[in-house]
């Protein structure tokens, strides 16, 4: 760890000395500081997006099955309704 610090101080020391050497090396990292940005912002969107679609989807289905489930509920009520009353069945027949 000493050591990446010495180099780094001898690094800036350099850079101090040469201006042209100061300005492209803040030229590259801001670059590439851009570039890194819109590659994590870029993937982190897409990454969100498509959680969200998977959890829209699951829910839609999931409200599908208890309408499903509540209309099937609700038939097999009418159904027993119907064959205990056979004046109910003979009126709807």
């Amino acid at each position: 760890m000493f050591s990446f610090i010495k180099w780094f101080s001898s690094f800036l020391e350099k850079l101090k000395k040469n201006k042209g050497l100061w300005f492209t090396t803040l030229t590259i990292t801001s670059l590439l500081g851009i570039f890194a940005s819109l590659y994590f912002v870029n993937f982190l969107v897409s990454d969100v997006a498509k959680k969200t679609y998977e959890n829209q989807k699951y829910h839609y289905v999931l409200e599908l099955k208890n309408k499903l489930k509540e209309q099937e509920n609700y038939t097999e009520s009418l159904a027993t309704v119907i064959s205990k009353d056979s004046s109910i069945a003979k009126l709807i027949f």
